[in-house]
């Protein structure tokens, strides 16, 4: 979480969105970014595949992760999008979650 949040959230609260350019990077640094937001998007999936279904009480997350959620997706779109192209079900239900609480 801490390289999660020191890449993604700049101190003053802002969101520090995923650049395409970080996706053509290949050094350790932009490694441990991208694992770091993998983690948190998996992380994510497996939380909506459990509301999707039933497991996980929704309007209780919704109250307490719907924020998590919809930033996740804000700064992580360009890194999502590029894992759809190389399997079209990549976080799939993220998405699915994420525009059940875009409103």
């Amino acid at each position: 979480m801490r390289i999660y949040n020191k890449n993604f959230i700049a101190p003053d609260g802002t969101l520090r969105p995923l650049q395409q350019s970080d996706l053509e990077t290949q050094s350790d640094a932009t490694q441990v970014k991208l694992n770091s937001l993998r983690y948190i998007l998996n992380y994510i999936e497996f939380i909506s595949i459990r509301i999707k279904y039933g497991d996980l009480h929704e309007s209780l997350l919704k109250s307490s992760l719907r924020g998590i959620v919809l930033n996740a997706y804000k700064f992580s779109e360009v890194y999502i999008r590029h894992s759809q192209k190389i399997n079209i079900r990549a976080y799939e239900n993220l998405m699915w979650l994420r525009n059940r609480w875009v409103n």
